[in-house]
């Protein structure tokens, strides 16, 4: 520079602008590399510059003085660099390696590792060379790089690996470019000589101004270079595959249209954004954006797998962090205890725990897995900040750094993060992932492992009964008929929400409306049994346990019988939980670190030391900030009652006693010592003869009113190991006739030792029976009324006396029994006696109408949409009994996963799976498949470009929007503007035929049966040449049924073909499972009620409020009423000036405020095209034009 601008090293430029350039022709540089025209064939060129060296002329940030300010300066930013292939400009740049160099982010901030700001400026010409934009090109090649860019505004340089300027063909990827046209006045002289004419041309005026085109969705687009070409395409300039090269150039101002572009590019090298993992070192646990696991870890399966970290030690990685960030060595100093969430204080939490996440204390920071083993070069991160995310801000000098965290669920800041743990190498951790079903919208992936035998599975969703008809939750299933026995033993379930639930589920379907039955342990109230009786009814829960049986842990059992479904849970031995001791309130009090009951414990520990439950038998759980964290009793209230508290980090008011655990035997405590006693309330039908306990009768110890033994009656006896209870009984009312006794029994016990099998023992207490006579006891459900149903049917004897336990809990049923030749029913049980089977506890029943075949398996959901539960379970069995055949069958056939990909404007990740019946279930978001915008998820293959056909049955479509999409697509590329063919099912507009037959064209469609929800149906896609034909039918003995065929052109040697769905949300996955796909040769297909094609006939646009209805016979059908509109918009003037809302869309309704039948909509600025499926009601409205086959007897001068 040296006090020298360009300006004036090359002033002849000037020159040149103010002669040649605007008044003469400029040859094409076609010697020069950068722009030999047969390898121009997309007729654009372009430069790309990164520097500015003129100050004082408003471009771009050099200054004066030149040599402290003008160094390294930057142009006018108005691009976004993606990436630069080498190989493209080997032919002016003189590089003749291979190579590419990846910009990731934009550049407005020089956010690290982007490209920094770039400037681009391009034009672009006609294919016929006498058009004026071809004649004068060179031209405007002077006019963008020397003159306007280089002589007015200093930009040079080019960006390494590509050439400054050059045809479009060998130029970087970018987002978009600025671009200038030519505009040109030219006079020609012409002359005859009497014999032949001749002409010249005379003079000629150039001007350059900011080139004028159309938008991707064909609004007016100035200064755009793509816009100018889509302009040049629209006027028949240029081909849609020259327009579709430009657009694999620019990409467009989307910011994932970079990201997607360098993905394609990367996959054409057979490489994939991410890292090859060492699986034999490392186990990967969490992942996002292209480090994302499908099936994430939870908490339970973090801690599970980092207790076998030989080193106790975690590696996060990040790809576009900075170098010292991209990989970080957490290394564990203290151990994991029960009352820390090691898990969300890592992975998703941004605070600090005074007891286990102190650094220095509790972890530290290293930058290679060497250092971290040894010990050495650790980070100084004493200032780290716990109130960021991991790494808490620290760099490995100790210096702050911001934005270098991230939240893995749901996922907030730094992007492409993964976690991953260390592996003992010697010992192979049992780790196997399987696929899983979602029914219902779920916003977070979920995941099914068995870790060390243990099966572990996180979900996310709304709920199981908690949302009216939409149930969504993740479903370890398989298809079984028959009866069934399931069981299973849930052995922890760290939920989010009072409903999250997890258990066994007996399901018709997998849509989210289906009948179901539930046996589940919910986050605060225990075990419930639901279920939907109806399709798309709510929910009825024909039983909740709360804390009158286990919480948050249990052995489970479901069984299906025909149409009767039973829940029990198996009452476990009394747990030894340890000694636990009261702490007084005061403020800041919680147990000592190891000292805090777990959850599971705390209802027993709390008993033991005089706490309560609430009325309704609930154990709360939350994440309070002002309790201890643990088990406590909350004194205020005066009932101290039992709560435990799931933040680590929350400290007491003061109004709260926590219970601890004692290493000795502590005065605090308020346990219960000496012989326990039982107390037991009872009511028998008819009367008590005797009540006997191991052995002796204590019928004078039961007091009450013993005239009225169907009334509640007390005993209390002092308890005695491996004793019989046994009460003998009679109903005077039963009819015996000396041939039989019967009575009916009811009683609920509780004892001074909660640890006692007699604490809780009621008569819904499995192991009761009758003895000495041949009729064993009755295994009656709660029907109605209080404790139990009140008839009593069997072949030997019948009652219908009526009793109760009054106050007693609404879910203690009554039990009844018969005897032959006798004069008394004994009742008898042991609690300690190990005759007496497995103390399954009896629930509840219910009985509804449920197809043979049906969906069973293992249920979860967090009842939170935006967090996941995990359960964890083992002993997991399905007894399969199908009739004739009396042998049952146990299995759970796995799911496979199968490759599929995301497609143009998604949110959430898609995926998809195959089942092990052969069903393919695809989940999907997506912006939609219509317009000039499309966003779904694929399971494709690559076809070649000859006819075919593809159909698949759509078993189901979980829907998240009513134009949510589900069927089979062909499509020429992957990008979101690709021309493409679709047939399926929308959520709530029936089959739809969807084509676009141009790059960025706007998509067409037609359709049958609009605003009539299908979720089920056949569809096939059929491709004769370029001829594309849609059909559709409900079932498989029916004949196809066409929609359309319509003819869309390429030239393209192969075809992405298959399954699709797009859910229409991006951050809702739709779901769609299908069977029966197939793909063959094409061959003709009947049809049976063809979608006719318009053959016009006169159409009239009547003025707006002349009338309510065309009159009889004057109507234009549904079918033809858009054809019929755009017909007449055609040939209106006052149309052709009003902008149309979405000339692409029929809108189909039955309104009460406009014309029946086919019209215009004049509303505001925009008109719509509108078809009212009324025929009564009808409004002549002053906005609505009808669109009739009669002219109106006036007629509007504008039409």
């Amino acid at each position: 520079v040296n006090g020298r601008n360009i300006y004036g090293d090359a002033g002849n430029v000037q020159n040149v602008y103010d002669g040649l350039a605007q008044y003469g022709v400029i040859s094409w540089p076609g010697h020069l590399s950068n722009f030999e025209l047969d390898k121009c064939t997309t007729n654009a060129a372009m430069c790309c510059w990164p520097s500015d060296r003129q100050a004082d002329d408003n471009n771009g940030n050099c200054a004066t003085p030149y040599d402290s300010n003008c160094e390294d300066s930057d142009p006018s930013d108005n691009t976004n660099l993606c990436y630069v292939d080498f190989e493209k400009g080997v032919l002016s740049t003189g590089f003749a390696g291979t190579g590419n160099s990846v910009h990731n982010g934009d550049d407005g901030n020089n956010q690290y590792e982007a490209e920094g700001p770039i400037h681009c400026h391009g034009f672009a010409w006609a294919n016929d060379e006498s058009d004026f934009t071809s004649s004068y090109k060179a031209n405007n090649l002077f006019y963008v790089s020397m003159y306007d860019h280089m002589s007015q505004r200093g930009y040079v340089r080019n960006i390494q690996g590509a050439p400054m300027c050059a045809c479009t063909e060998q130029m970087p990827i970018v987002s978009r470019s600025d671009c200038t046209q030519v505009d040109v006045e030219e006079e020609f002289e012409i002359h005859y000589d009497g014999g032949q004419w001749s002409g010249k041309l005379a003079k000629v005026y150039i001007d350059f101004n900011a080139c004028e085109g159309f938008d991707r969705r064909g609004n007016n687009d100035n200064n755009d270079l793509w816009a100018y070409m889509n302009r040049l395409y629209r006027e028949g300039k240029i081909t849609i595959d020259q327009l579709m090269e430009i657009g694999k150039v620019l990409v467009g101002d989307d910011p994932d249209m970079c990201s997607t572009s360098v993905n394609d590019f990367y996959s054409t090298k057979g490489m994939e954004r991410g890292h090859n993992e060492d699986d034999s070192v490392w186990v990967k646990v969490a992942g996002v954006n292209s480090l994302k696991m499908d099936q994430p870890f939870g908490k339970a399966s973090f801690d599970a797998v980092f207790a076998e970290s030989p080193n106790q030690i975690a590696l996060r990685r990040c790809v576009y962090c900075k170098n010292y960030h991209r990989e970080i060595y957490y290394k564990r100093l203290t151990p994991i205890t029960s009352e820390f969430n090691h898990y969300m204080h890592l992975l998703n939490g941004h605070y600090e725990n005074e007891d286990y996440y102190v650094y220095g204390t509790d972890f530290e920071l290293y930058s290679t897995y060497e250092d971290a083993v040894a010990g050495v070069n650790e980070w100084e991160c004493e200032n780290y900040q716990y109130g960021q995310f991991f790494p808490g801000n620290c760099r490995p000098d100790g210096g702050a750094e911001g934005n270098v965290g991230a939240r893995m669920i749901p996922h907030a800041g730094r992007s492409d993060v993964a976690w991953y743990i260390e592996k003992s190498k010697d010992k192979s951790t049992g780790i196997t992932d399987y696929p899983i079903t979602t029914v219902g919208s779920t916003k977070i992936d979920g995941s099914v492992r068995s870790v060390d035998n243990v099966l572990h599975i996180t979900a996310s969703g709304h709920g199981i009964g908690t949302n009216g008809n939409n149930d969504a939750f993740n479903f370890y299933e398989e298809l079984m008929t028959g009866d069934l026995t399931m069981t299973v033993d849930l052995t922890h379930f760290d939920f989010v929400g009072n409903w999250a639930m997890a258990g066994l589920m007996i399901r018709e379907s997998l849509e989210p409306g289906s009948k179901s039955v539930n046996l589940l342990m919910s986050g605060h109230y225990g075990l419930v049994m639901n279920g939907r009786g109806e399709t798309n009814a709510n929910y009825n829960s024909w039983h909740t346990n709360y804390a009158n049986g286990p919480m948050f842990a249990a052995t489970m059992k479901l069984v299906r019988e025909g149409n009767t479904f039973k829940s029990y849970y198996l009452k476990e031995p009394a747990k030894e939980v340890g000694e636990a001791t009261l702490v007084t309130a005061g403020e800041g009090t919680r147990c000592e670190p190891g000292y805090s009951f777990s959850k599971e414990d705390c209802l027993q520990a709390g008993l033991s030391v005089g706490g309560t439950l609430r009325s309704n038998g609930e154990l709360p759980v939350g994440n309070w900030g002002h309790t201890p964290p643990g088990c406590f009793l909350y004194s205020p209230d005066g009932d101290y009652a039992i709560h435990w508290g799931t933040n680590s980090n929350a400290k007491n008011d003061g109004n709260f006693q926590p219970v601890c655990k004692s290493s000795t035997a502590s005065s605090s405590a308020v346990g219960v010592s000496g012989a326990s006693t039982t107390t037991c309330r009872l009511a028998i039908d008819d009367y008590l003869a005797s009540f006997y306990y191991d052995g002796i009768d204590i019928t004078k110890s039961v007091t009450g009113d013993h005239d009225r033994w169907d009334a509640v009656n007390t005993v209390t006896f002092t308890e005695v190991s491996n004793a019989t209870m046994a009460i003998y009984a009679r109903e005077g009312n039963c009819n015996w006739g000396g041939t039989c006794t019967c009575s009916g029994f009811v009683m609920e016990c509780t004892s001074t030792d909660p640890a006692s099998v007699y604490h809780g023992l009621s008569t819904s207490t499995a192991g009761w029976r009758s003895i000495g006579g041949n009729v064993a006891i009755t295994d009656k459900a709660v029907l109605s009324g209080e404790n139990a149903a009140n008839d009593f049917d069997t072949s030997l004897c019948t009652s219908t006396s009526s009793f109760s336990l009054q106050g007693g809990s609404a879910e203690t049923r009554k039990i009844w029994a018969a005897e032959r030749y006798s004069n008394f029913v004994v009742f008898a049980i042991n609690p300690d006696s190990q005759d007496t089977g497995e103390q399954w506890v009896y629930m509840s029943e219910t009985t509804l109408a449920m197809s043979d075949n049906v969906y069973a398996g293992i249920a979860v959901t967090s009842a939170r949409s935006d967090n996941l539960a995990e359960a964890t379970f083992v002993n997991y069995e399905i007894e399969q009994n199908i009739y004739p055949s009396a042998s049952p069958s146990l299995s759970l056939a796995p799911t496979m996963i199968v490759p599929s990909r995301d497609v143009g404007n998604y949110g959430l990740a898609g995926s998809s799976s195959m089942t092990g019946d052969g069903r393919y279930v695809l989940k999907g978001t997506g912006r939609d498949i219509s317009y000039r915008d499309d966003g779904f998820h694929a399971m494709f293959e690559n076809l070649e470009n000859g006819n075919f056909s593809i159909s698949t049955y759509v078993n189901s479509f979980d829907f998240v929007h009513g134009e949510a999409k589900a069927g089979v697509m062909s499509r020429f590329f992957l990008c979101n503007k690709s021309p493409n063919v679709f047939m399926g099912l929308t959520g709530t507009n029936g089959f739809q035929m969807i084509w676009r037959k141009c790059m960025d064209c706007n998509a067409e469609h037609s359709e049958v049966d609009s605003n009539v929800r299908y979720t089920q149906g056949w569809v096939k896609l059929e491709k004769l040449d370029d001829a594309y034909s849609g059909y559709w039918k409900h079932n498989e003995e029916d004949e196809w049924n066409l929609v359309d065929t319509v003819t869309v052109e390429s030239s393209e040697p192969d075809l992405y073909t298959g399954l699709v769905v797009s859910s229409k949300k991006q951050d809702q996955l739709a779901t769609a499972v299908f069977s029966d796909f197939s793909v063959e040769e094409a061959s003709p297909s009947p049809t049976s009620s063809p979608v006719p094609t318009m053959t016009p006939p006169d159409l009239y646009l009547w003025p707006a409020g002349s009338t309510s209805e065309c009159p009889e016979g004057a109507s234009v059908p549904q079918d033809n009423c858009w054809e019929a509109a755009l017909l007449l918009i055609e040939n209106s003037d006052y149309f052709q000036s009003r902008p149309g809302y979405d000339s692409s869309i029929l809108s189909v309704h039955d309104w009460n405020y406009t014309p029946c039948g086919c019209f215009l909509y004049d509303l505001y600025q925009y008109f719509h095209i509108n078809f009212d499926t009324s025929t009564t009601g009808c409004v002549a409205d002053n906005t609505s034009y009808s669109i009739c086959t009669v002219a109106s007897t006036s007629s509007r001068d504008d039409d």
